[in-house]
Order: C-alpha cells, then structure tokens, then sequence
C-alpha cells in the first residue's frame, strides 16, 4: 500500500487492489460467511457506510435495496 500522511492511511484503491488479490477473496468470503447469519436481510433495506462494497453484493439477492455511503 502506498504511503501517506500516516501509518494506516489506506485509499479507496488500495482496498480495491487488495479485495481483487487472492488474500483479498478470501478475507471477503471469511468475513461475509461470518457476518450474513448474524443479520438476515431478507426484504430489508440494507445501507452499508465505508468501503462496503466488497460485502453488500452477496447482499442483493435477499435485500429489497441495497445502498452504499
């Protein structure tokens, strides 16, 4: 990850280059099997904040709407 005012600072595609790698896929698929059972979302909607985006397609199909902020 590239460098910036600090430590932790992490951009946008950052996360995307990072979702994208084979590390990436896993984490994604660990963390959403992990996350999904605790909060059924079926014919809800569904507002994710931060870079969610790698999680809230698996959502789509249960969810009446799914949005991203």
């Amino acid at each position: 990850m590239r460098g910036g005012p600090g430590p932790m600072s992490v951009t946008i595609d950052d996360l995307m280059q990072f979702y994208r790698s084979p590390l990436g896929r896993i984490s994604r698929r660990l963390i959403a099997d992990t996350m999904l059972p605790l909060a059924p979302v079926q014919g809800q909607r569904v507002l994710g904040i931060g870079y969610v985006t790698p999680y809230l397609s698996r959502l789509r199909a249960d969810a009446e709407r799914v949005m991203a902020f």
